[in-house]
Formats: C-alpha cells, structure tokens, sequence
C-alpha cells in the first residue's frame, strides 16, 4: 500500500526477481548472503582507505545452496565448504574456477569438503544445465558459491 501512495517506491512483480521455483525462503536466504558479502566488502575497503593492513585467511569456498536438478544436490549441501578439488588447494573462488575451466558433459569432480567440521570426499558429475537455472555457464556442478 505505502508503494501505491509514494514516489520514491515501485511494485514489482516476483517474476522480476525470484528464481523458477525459487521459495521467499531461498530468495531471503541469497538475498542475505549477498547483504553479508557486500558488508564484508565493505569493512575490507573501509579499513584500507583508512591506512590499515587488512589480511585475509582464504579457507576454501562456501556452498551457499545447490539447484535440484544437478548432481551437486546428491552430494553437497548448503554451507559446505569446498577445500580441494581434484587433489587441489582452493582458497579463493578464481581457485575454484581454474580448476573447473575445461571440464565437459560427464567429466567427474573429487570434491575435499568440509561439513559441519568434518571432512569428506564427494563426487560430482559436471553436466550441462538449462539457463533457466540461472546460471551463467552452460556447463556447471550445480551449486551457488560464496
């Protein structure tokens, strides 16, 4: 109603910014992990604009959710963290990119993984998806990455 009667505010339809199938719990939940990295991006730039040495202790890359529809679903789960991938340190997301450059339909993944401070070794199958998932690549595991 407020949206109705004010200038500086739009309706939009869900359409607009939900995912296909996407519940208004996923949506919070991206919606919160995208306001926690931009807050963090934030401080870093903060502190160094002010003179500060800021040191980051890279520790692997956080699963922050998984599409149904690949394999990735049958073996990770939301808030894994991703330490190595084919017997490779991953730190960094760039990390976890370089490793996945040339893969194609069918090629298998070896995950190391730590979940709820256990480690465990999962494979993923890399397959090809629909953009309608959302996601950039044609080819992908099949999870969302902070």
């Amino acid at each position: 109603m407020w949206a109705q009667m004010s200038d500086y505010r739009e309706l939009l339809h869900e359409e607009l910014f939900l995912r296909s199938g996407e519940t208004d719990e996923e949506y919070f939940h991206r919606q919160t992990m995208l306001m926690t990295d931009s807050q963090e991006a934030a401080k870093i730039v903060a502190y160094r604009e002010a003179g500060h040495e800021v040191n980051i202790d890279y520790q692997g890359v956080r699963v922050t959710e998984v599409i149904d529809e690949m394999d990735a679903a049958n073996h990770l789960e939301g808030g894994d963290l991703i330490q190595q991938i084919n017997g490779q340190r991953i730190n960094t997301l760039d990390d976890l990119h370089g490793n996945l450059d040339g893969k194609e339909a069918g090629d298998e993944v070896d995950l190391l993984v730590v979940r709820e401070n256990e480690e465990i070794e999962v494979t993923v199958k890399w397959i090809l998806f629909h953009l309608t998932w959302m996601i950039q690549s044609e080819q992908a595991l099949g999870l969302c990455i902070q």
